[in-house]
């Protein structure tokens, strides 16, 4: 009785022993797999730019410039509409960006860019700005009024970077090396639709206008890139999944890598033309409002 008592126990403490380090030998193969796993997404986002490098910009972009417009939609409804362009400079290098207005109850939202990208992406500058609109009337008329949101400057020079972020009147500066897996300003479609044409995943940093540097720390965020099997929007088409920070949206490429629309939760930006913009806002003069912000550059 006493021995099959002190077998028993035997059997029991063996049992735990071996059930401890079944589950040790699990979380060590688990940290493993998501160490290598993460290393590989790693490697090849250095992978992606590092083609980008050698093949330089003019072979993915050319020669002719490039202007897209598109409807940014809740669900059905148009809340507003953007216009994106890039075009090759008398130096080889390029320039780029875009305007977005969005409708709200404070008034038009105004999003804008700029940056300037030499072939091989690798020097370049970059300049923001976020505001909300509004007018007021004067005895000189109706004047148009600026509420500053954000606000930056990014430059890019010899494996450095400066930034200047302006963020609800709280102004941020700081610098540092370019850190592996960097997308450079004005790249983020083309780094997409190249890891879509590899049906790949891979992973980037990246700097967040909205997000300031702590103490003199620039802030990094991590974009997650993943080829989706989801059916495209036009023959030869693809598909990706673009996660930054915790954002995340769906992106459509067609077969020459021009964006066709992306989405967000409810919201999604649809490529038209300019014409249906000016269809959609009648009241607003599309046309002008580009002029302008091309001109101010």
């Amino acid at each position: 009785m006493n021995d099959t008592a002190e077998m028993s126990g035997k059997n029991r403490k063996s049992l735990r022993v071996l059930i401890l380090f079944t589950i040790f030998a699990l979380c060590v193969a688990g940290a493993w797999w998501m160490s290598r796993h993460r290393g590989s997404t790693l490697l090849e986002g250095k992978s992606v730019l590092a083609e980008i490098r050698q093949e330089k910009l003019k072979a993915f972009w050319g020669e002719e410039e490039s202007t897209q417009w598109f409807l940014v939609r809740n669900g059905a409804q148009n809340i507003g509409w953007l216009v994106q362009y890039r075009k090759l400079r008398p130096d080889g290098s390029y320039e780029g960006g875009y305007m977005k207005i969005i409708l709200s109850a404070q008034g038009p939202r105004r999003i804008t860019s700029r940056w300037i990208l030499n072939n091989e992406a690798t020097h370049g500058v970059y300049v923001s700005d976020e505001s909300v609109l509004g007018q007021v009337n004067t005895n000189l008329g109706v004047r148009m009024l600026k509420q500053p949101l954000v606000a930056a400057r990014i430059e890019m020079n010899e494996g450095k970077l400066n930034v200047i972020q302006r963020i609800k009147g709280a102004d941020f500066r700081s610098s540092a090396d370019i850190p592996e897996g960097y997308v450079p300003e004005g790249t983020m479609d083309l780094v997409s639709y190249i890891v879509a044409r590899r049906k790949t995943r891979a992973k980037f940093r990246m700097i967040v206008d909205s997000l300031g540097s702590s103490e003199n720390q620039t802030a990094f965020v991590t974009v997650d890139i993943q080829y989706s099997g989801m059916k495209p929007l036009s023959p030869e088409g693809l598909a990706v999944i673009v996660k930054i920070g915790n954002g995340e949206q769906l992106c459509f490429f067609d077969k020459t890598g021009k964006l066709e629309k992306q989405v967000a939760d409810e919201i999604s930006e649809v490529a038209v033309s300019e014409a249906e913009v000016v269809l959609a806002f009648p009241d607003a003069d599309v046309t002008e409002m580009l002029k302008d912000y091309q001109h101010s550059q």
